[in-house]
């Protein structure tokens, strides 16, 4: 009588009184026989959604979802509406990768005004693997008053302020992730990127050589370890780790471009030469690849891998479309041509990509030097 008495408020909305009922019938000792018709079958209801919710969670916990979920619907059948199943259901589902149903049954159990601990962590992590970062962050903050110390927590809250711009306090969330879990490499890449980006070059290297040496083959985390180097000016560490990524992912040609600048960074100009010649011809398209080729032919410290000639050519190619005509293109079309002995046209180039360029640009300044040269009739060598 009382679990009927339950059923009622909840369809009726008065879910405090369910809830008080709801305990009442689980405590009471039964004062009819099972066997009498009048309350057999209301009983029998309450035993059996209990008994599919042990044998789901038994099923749950040796790792067969699929039949913890076949219990779950059974339930689900007498008590459409029973908070608690739906709060299992949403978890089978998750563990089953049906990701809208777990945020469809979530969703219900949380209309009720029962409190379930693992429900918002599961829903956190669920809308995080949708990219319904807001959601996610919503439901990390309530889970994280139950459970401070789940690193899964920590890094979607780290995801989610990174995305509002809250570098700092997202920094905080990741570095308590990574100390609760050493082998949280999403968030310890994501930490690595942040720290960077904050100029704390060292403690990002740190964290990201770890992620790559767990992950050997992850083009990204190499990438981003090999760029991180070089903006430490360790070019020797960065050609290694731009290394490896080019030889993982060898069509990339934003990763050769790297790799190539590695190489020059750590004097290897022959080398970076060579590298970019050899990938212009796979990637004809790849203009930044062939202004980087052109750029190391006209201005390389090292004579013997300046060819003015073969820098012109390749610089007219860069703008020989209008809309290619760049400032960046231009000034190397520039330094190609003084190269050669030919100032004049560079000055009128150089007088484009200045006029093209935006007074506030720091990338002005350099041009006008340049120009300068150029009128001296000096050509422009890299130091």
């Amino acid at each position: 009588v009382l679990a009927t008495l339950a059923r009622v408020y909840q369809r009726a909305g008065r879910r405090a009184d369910a809830r008080a009922v709801a305990e009442r019938a689980r405590s009471a000792e039964a004062q009819t026989p099972f066997s009498d018709p009048l309350y057999a079958e209301v009983r029998w209801e309450a035993v059996n959604i209990r008994a599919f919710q042990q044998r789901a969670t038994a099923l749950r916990d040796k790792g067969d979802f699929a039949a913890a979920r076949r219990e779950l619907v059974r339930a689900e059948r007498f008590a459409p509406d029973d908070p608690s199943v739906q709060a299992a259901l949403a978890e089978i589902h998750w563990r089953e990768g049906n990701l809208l149903a777990a945020v469809t049954a979530g969703r219900r159990a949380l209309a009720s005004d029962m409190r379930f601990d693992d429900l918002h962590q599961v829903l956190a992590i669920v809308h995080f693997e949708l990219d319904h970062f807001d959601e996610a962050d919503h439901h990390a903050v309530i889970a994280l008053r139950e459970t401070p110390d789940d690193p899964d927590l920590h890094v979607i809250r780290g995801e989610a302020l990174t995305r509002r711009g809250e570098i700092d306090a997202a920094i905080g969330h990741l570095e308590v992730a990574v100390t609760l879990k050493p082998d949280a490499d999403a968030g310890r890449l994501r930490l690595g990127q942040l720290l960077a980006r904050q100029g704390r070059l060292d403690e990002a290297v740190t964290h990201l050589t770890a992620v790559a040496q767990a992950n050997p083959r992850d083009v990204e985390t190499l990438a981003i370890l090999g760029l991180t180097q070089m903006r430490r000016q360790a070019f020797a560490e960065a050609e290694t780790a731009l290394a490896a990524a080019t030889t993982l992912a060898p069509k990339n040609p934003g990763l050769i471009r790297a790799h190539a600048a590695a190489l020059i960074g750590a004097r290897r100009f022959r080398e970076a030469a060579v590298r970019l010649e050899r990938a212009w011809p796979l990637h004809p398209e790849a203009w930044g690849l062939l202004n980087d080729l052109a750029w190391l032919r006209a201005t390389c410290p090292d004579a013997s891998v300046r060819n003015g000639q073969a820098a012109v050519t390749h610089a007219e190619t860069l703008v020989a479309d209008p809309a290619r005509r760049t400032p960046s293109h231009l000034d190397t079309l520039a330094a190609a041509y003084a190269e050669t002995g030919r100032f004049g046209p560079a000055v009128k180039a150089m007088d484009e990509a200045i006029a093209a360029t935006p007074v506030s640009s720091p990338s002005r300044e350099a041009y006008v030097q340049r120009r300068v040269r150029y009128q001296s009739q000096r050509p422009y060598h890299a130091e």
